[in-house]
């Protein structure tokens, strides 16, 4: 800790660093406030880092230091006042992890525990369930005062006086012994929906791919792509054989056309775009593009959209600068319908004071009178007409990817339709989807 003992509350200079508790040496540094908001050094070898005003301070085991990146300037003097006291409590901070389903599996600290490589956490908890959600026995270890568990909600085990038998899901308690809650759904009861379902059934009766979210209905969990960013939902359907879209750090074999495995293709999707967005068919035509064209990984950086997002891309094209935004460019993209929005942003510019939400909210309603399908294809119905884009930083043989495309694209081909990046902020693919047809 930096001890600043100032007679007033002046400004005043930070000559000394005082420890205390056990018996550790003390060093006198002086550095200015313009390198503390400057310049960062990151000390070797220590045990905990943290930042402040751009600097980083160090600890270790016997001083304190902070230091410039440039080792040729020597230290000078630091002004402070009173309230410049640093300090950093570690233990403090627990982090859940989860699985797909939002239960918390294992719960760790912000310490690290020693070790002579790597980085070893240090595990304050961990949990196995049941698909109802009953803690496996001799499986499950937690600390006393950790509330959460199963889906991520609170426990109440003064009801049972047991842990985890008892589940706070807002609308009502959820017991995971009996899978069951012990009240009735109101939506089942009094909203009259889902005859088919007990008024006191979980995640209507799939606990492997719903989840209840508040004990009204099950619902399908948006999780994590486990890669930085990115959200999946789990499919009820993979299997080898379909081009898959994975959580988990490994793939799922799949085959492409000529029945080939093709194991180490990764097809991820943005934050915000949904699995169902992006139908099996869809993906397997990217990963035959993907493998011909030796790349195997593409991001979907969007593909559906609802008028209000189609209005927000459009505007964040139109306002932005680079390859295929602006303007001019987009009004070469789009058709005459598109161009009728284009005109309600340039009448919503900001030369007239309107904001970027009244801009868009106008431009929504536009869509709409139009026809969301007659401005972009973006907004057709994903269950019949994908229109996905791929990011052009996950193509890493772009020229490869462009010629595989065009092979595939046109009438009676997977592709209807290919706008290569820069014409488009993205790769721009609309694939058709095979309809079932019924024999009569």
């Amino acid at each position: 800790m930096i001890y600043c003992n100032p007679r007033d509350r002046e400004e005043r200079i930070i000559d000394e660093v005082k420890y205390g508790g056990i018996d550790l040496s003390a060093e006198n540094i002086y550095v200015t406030l313009e390198q503390l908001n400057t310049e960062t050094h990151e000390v070797p070898n220590s045990v905990q880092r943290e930042r402040y005003g751009g600097t980083d301070q160090t600890y270790n085991n016997n001083d304190f230091k902070v230091r410039k990146a440039n080792p040729m300037v020597t230290p000078k003097s630091i002004l402070a006042s009173e309230s410049d006291i640093y300090y950093r409590i570690v233990g403090e901070k627990e982090y859940e992890i989860k699985d797909h389903l939002g239960n918390v599996r294992v719960v760790i600290s912000d310490k690290k525990l020693k070790t002579n490589i790597g980085f070893e956490a240090d595990m304050l908890g961990y949990n196995n369930y049941y698909p109802f959600g009953m803690e496996m026995p001799s499986r499950t270890y937690s600390s006393p005062s950790y509330r959460y568990g199963f889906n991520g909600k609170e426990k109440d085990d003064e009801i049972y006086n047991s842990s985890g038998t008892s589940y706070d899901y807002g609308f009502r308690m959820y017991d995971p012994r009996i899978a069951r809650f012990p009240s009735p759904d109101p939506i089942i009861v009094y909203g009259k929906q889902y005859p088919e379902l007990s008024s006191y059934q979980y995640a209507s009766l799939n606990p492997i791919k719903y989840i209840d979210l508040d004990g009204l209905e099950g619902t399908q969990p948006i999780i994590s792509d486990g890669m930085g960013g990115g959200s999946l939902a789990p499919k009820s359907n993979l299997r080898v054989g379909n081009p898959v879209r994975t959580s988990s750090g490994f793939l799922t074999p799949i085959l492409n056309e000529n029945n080939n495995t093709v194991d180490n293709i990764k097809i991820s999707l943005s934050r915000n775009v949904r699995s169902e967005w992006v139908t099996d068919h869809t993906a397997k035509v990217i990963s035959n593009v993907l493998f011909k064209s030796f790349n195997f990984s593409a991001n979907v950086s969007s593909a559906y959209r609802t008028p209000e997002k189609q209005a927000r891309a459009m505007y964040y094209n139109l306002i932005g600068a680079g390859e295929g935004q602006g303007v001019r460019a987009q009004r070469n993209l789009y058709l005459k319908p598109g161009n009728e929005v284009i005109d309600i942003f340039e009448a919503f510019s900001p030369e007239w004071n309107c904001t970027s939400a009244e801009c868009i909210a106008a431009m929504t309603n536009k869509i709409n009178e139009i026809g969301p399908g007659n401005v972009s294809t973006h907004s057709s119905n994903p269950s019949t007409y994908n229109v996905i884009d791929i990011s052009p930083k996950s193509i890493t043989n772009t020229g490869y990817f462009k010629e595989e495309v065009k092979k595939v694209t046109g009438k009676d081909q997977p592709i209807k339709h290919f706008i290569p990046y820069p014409k488009d902020p993205g790769h721009h693919l609309e694939i058709p989807q095979p309809q079932k047809t019924t024999l009569r």
